[in-house]
């Protein structure tokens, strides 16, 4: 797995990783200039199967985008735009592949404190 957070200045931010509710690994990390204010984990599946994200942080709007889709475009797979936190997606992943899950928090300014949040993905055959 991989984070890539796109900021339009520095940014430090920690996220924790969770497999069917175990935590796998914690990231610290500040990231310079980029474009957009996202966050962008890809995660892999080996065959179509159903999938449970759960995030919980900062409330932003999340995202699945689907493998070879643009994750800076509003072709989105599945989505929760709500102010609820935690936000629970819960897709049918209809082709195996890099798969993105995108935070888009916007904080683009003034945000050099950690912004914590925590994935826990889960999926189903």
């Amino acid at each position: 797995m991989r984070a890539d957070l796109y900021s339009s200045t520095p940014t430090a931010f920690t996220y924790v990783i969770k497999v069917n509710g175990v935590v796998k690994a914690t990231y610290y990390d500040t990231v310079l200039a980029y474009t957009t204010a996202r966050t962008v984990q890809s995660f892999s599946t080996q065959n179509a199967c159903k999938i449970q994200i759960t995030y919980t942080g900062y409330v932003s709007p999340v995202y699945i985008y689907a493998p070879g889709v643009d994750v800076t475009g509003s072709g989105f797979f599945a989505s929760d735009t709500t102010s609820n936190n935690p936000k629970t997606l819960t897709a049918n992943l209809n082709v195996a592949g890099n798969w993105y899950f995108v935070i888009a928090h916007g904080i683009t300014s003034n945000a050099y404190n950690l912004i914590p949040f925590t994935l826990d993905i889960k999926t189903f055959t």
